[in-house]
């Protein structure tokens, strides 16, 4: 486990030239397998991200933009927990949009969520929003607050 710790640690710090050896420590530790990949392409995926600009929040903001859904369980996770954690307005309104975003594309105008419990995409969407209120709301963020930026506060629930 430390080594899957350690992996994830440099991926998140940004550290380039550690990936190879992050490439080797996966595939020794789990093999030539399914899980090994998706770890080396979230590892690999991490570091460009994190070194396409030297504004955190704004790499982190281009995780949450990519239109990937095979990998969005993995990395718009990564990136709406390490936005929470930052904690500042730009991730703060950073997390905002993209909450908005996933509202207006997979919510009706009553707030109903739109889609059917069996298509991932959807299931993803209201993951990624329940994290997001939760997050503002572990930030200090109060209800009100929450829905004056446009947020529903309702959780997502199928009927």
């Amino acid at each position: 486990m430390v080594c899957v710790w350690a992996i994830d640690e440099l991926a998140n710090r940004g550290i380039r030239k550690a990936l190879p050896e992050m490439v080797e420590q996966i595939r020794s530790h789990y093999g030539d397998c399914k899980y090994a990949d998706e770890m080396i392409w979230l590892c690999t995926t991490k570091l460009n991200l994190l070194s396409s600009t030297k504004n955190r929040s704004e790499a982190l903001g281009r995780a949450l933009a990519m239109d990937d859904p095979t990998q969005d369980r993995w990395l718009k996770r990564w990136a709406i927990k390490e936005l929470g954690s930052l904690a500042t307005q730009e991730s703060q309104g950073t997390l905002i949009g993209y909450a908005l975003e996933l509202q207006n594309k997979y919510q009706d105008k009553s707030g109903e969520w739109k889609g059917s419990s069996e298509d991932v995409s959807v299931l993803y969407a209201a993951t990624f929003h329940d994290m997001i209120i939760d997050i503002l709301e572990s930030n200090h963020m109060t209800e009100t607050e929450i829905e004056q930026a446009g947020l529903r506060m309702n959780k997502f629930v199928f009927p």
